[in-house]
């Protein structure tokens, strides 16, 4: 039975959520899980990624969808990549 797993990512790092998300259609793989993670990052009212700090008060948008599909899944993945830090 598939998991509802929610997939914490920085939207920059698509190539390595592209892979990941790719074990699940492998047969031999036993990873099978529903996504839950935002398809796009949230945007700005001119159309701009938002992109601050979680405890800056203009991300609340972020937090807010986040929230949403957070509490839909079951299991919490995050990718951390090379620029995760920055």
């Amino acid at each position: 039975m598939a998991a509802n797993a929610f997939i914490s990512y920085d939207h920059d790092d698509q190539k390595q959520v592209a892979g990941f998300k790719l074990l699940k259609d492998n047969p031999k793989h036993p990873l099978d899980f529903q996504d839950h993670s935002l398809k796009d990052a949230v945007r700005d009212q001119s159309g701009k990624p938002i992109k601050y700090p979680p405890n800056d008060s203009r991300s609340k948008p972020v937090r807010d969808a986040i929230i949403k599909k957070f509490e839909n899944a079951s299991k919490m993945v995050v990718l951390i990549g090379d620029d995760t830090l920055d």
